[in-house]
């Protein structure tokens, strides 16, 4: 049999070698990888860190987000750890206040009780039974804060009772003077009881509200009493215990030499007046004695 002659013209290659590619193949563009998202908790919890700002909540979002953070290839580890130190801190300070200042709320009762450094207060809010300690210990002239503290630490007076002047126009200093000798008596009575139980060494005193207090509604009186040589008082009166605490010197009094009776701590009525606001008036009881 005759062999047949080999095909003329170019011959395609073998299958695999050079073959062009199947229809409509392209060779691949390089792949471009997306950007990494920065975590927004992270963003979060470093803003709340440098404002100081709920503490506690940006330490926690800052946990979370390094958590998010290491799962999903996010970015912005560097604000989540900025974050967690700085709530860190400002966690551990508002565990120090509560510690120091509010436990004996939680435990029950108040600094006033507790806490022998007292507790910073308006002398219009002192009810009877608190005992305060005031500014440069002197119960006389004018004041606008003082210290309530546990009646068993020295202190410069104690709190008998209070009670509310009147509304309408503001009474003159004498008047509102007098009008506090004669209630301040009534509470002494009622305080203490016994006259007889009463330790000698204490003098009456009271704040009362002056013009510009006044104005902004400000009506309580305070009767408080304190010892007269100045000294500071040991315990609570009420049962006598209210002793001479020895130091803290109540310094001179002010104003000119009060009424004939009651010794050497009186001071004129008036005080000044016409101060910054809320400020209230110290005086003593016209030298009258408990």
């Amino acid at each position: 049999m005759a062999i047949p002659p080999p095909p003329q013209g170019p011959q395609p290659p073998p299958y695999g070698q050079g073959a062009p590619p199947p229809y409509g193949w392209q060779q691949p563009y390089p792949y471009a990888q997306q950007p990494a998202t920065t975590n927004g908790l992270a963003v979060t919890s470093m803003v709340l860190g440098i404002l100081c700002v709920l503490p506690p909540l940006g330490l926690v979002l800052g946990l979370v987000a390094l958590s998010q953070i290491k799962k999903r290839g996010q970015s912005g580890k560097g604000m989540a750890i900025a974050g967690v130190t700085l709530s860190s801190i400002g966690t551990a300070f508002v565990v120090l206040a509560l510690s120091l200042g509010w436990a004996a709320r939680l435990w029950g009762g108040s600094p006033a009780d507790d806490d022998p450094f007292g507790d910073r207060r308006s002398a219009f809010s002192l009810v009877e039974g608190d005992c305060f300690d005031a500014d440069g210990g002197k119960l006389e002239g004018v004041t606008t804060e003082v210290d309530v503290v546990n009646c068993d630490a020295p202190h410069d007076g104690e709190v008998y009772g209070t009670f509310l002047l009147d509304d309408g126009a503001y009474p003159s200093d004498s008047e509102v003077a007098q009008l506090a000798d004669e209630r301040c008596g009534a509470l002494a009575v009622e305080y203490f009881g016994d006259a007889s139980s009463i330790p000698d060494n204490l003098y009456e005193y009271y704040f009362f509200p002056d013009s510009t207090a006044w104005s902004q509604g400000e009506r309580t009186v305070s009767c408080h009493v304190g010892d007269k040589t100045g000294d500071k008082l040991l315990g609570s009166a009420r049962d006598g215990s209210g002793g001479s605490g020895g130091g803290g010197d109540q310094g001179t009094t002010g104003g000119s030499t009060g009424g004939s009776t009651g010794g050497s701590t009186g001071g004129s009525t008036g005080g000044s007046t016409g101060g910054s606001t809320g400020e209230l008036e110290g005086n003593p009881g016209e030298g009258a004695e408990v």
